[in-house]
């Protein structure tokens, strides 16, 4: 038996809706024993899916009880359950800290010698900084 819970981004009802489709008649082919919008009962032979989905703040929890599928509900949670967006702030934080350096690299090149080559050395540090704060990391599965 298995008793797990995760935490997604999608609404609880998108929750049992993904879980319908994998474990239901088109996916695994468990029998749909019980079902409403946030929650959702799955049987095949002695094996069963339980499945319950609540938000609270904005993030959506699943719950699951498994009995004889406890792989196939960690591959559900692993590979088709939305994760939550994982928060970097190492990342925000290099990312801020590159676009005031472009930021001043630009106004230090404008009132300085060169201030061409400054500006567009400052201005070039400051897009990586900005494309690395847009830059999303994968999740491992």
């Amino acid at each position: 038996m298995l008793r797990i819970a995760a935490k997604t981004k999608v609404s609880p009802q998108e929750a049992t809706k993904l879980a319908v489709s994998y474990f239901g008649p088109e996916g695994l082919k468990m029998t749909i024993n019980e079902q409403t919008p946030e929650y959702a009962f799955f049987v095949q032979g002695d094996g069963n899916v339980e499945v319950y989905a609540d938000v609270e703040d904005n993030i959506t929890t699943v719950e699951f009880v498994s009995r004889e599928y406890e792989a196939q509900v960690k591959e559900f949670i692993g590979k088709v359950l939305p994760p939550l967006p994982v928060k970097q702030p190492l990342k925000m934080w290099v990312s801020l800290a590159l676009i005031a350096i472009g930021i001043i690299a630009a106004l230090v090149g404008w009132f300085g010698f060169d201030s061409v080559t400054g500006v567009v050395i400052g201005v070039i540090i400051a897009l990586i900084g900005v494309a690395l704060n847009n830059i999303s990391v994968p999740r491992k599965s």
